[in-house]
């Protein structure tokens, strides 16, 4: 899958994020395995976690490219 957006390093893995209006970042995950890293169901492919800014390692932006 191309990735494409804002993305956030945390706990040794990728997730798109966005950040919110209190300074946290909203983690979206697609891996229903991720309900067990404290992960709550969005709809039923969707799981997202609410984290503290300094708890993500890095915020970074994936902007494809192509010839």
């Amino acid at each position: 899958m191309i990735r494409k957006g804002l993305y956030a390093a945390y706990n040794e893995r990728d997730y798109e994020c966005y950040e919110t209006e209190n300074g946290c970042v909203k983690l979206i995950s697609y891996d229903k395995g991720d309900v067990a890293n404290g992960f709550i169901p969005y709809n039923d492919t969707t799981f997202t976690k609410e984290v503290p800014r300094d708890a993500v390692e890095e915020v970074f932006f994936v902007a494809p490219y192509a010839t």
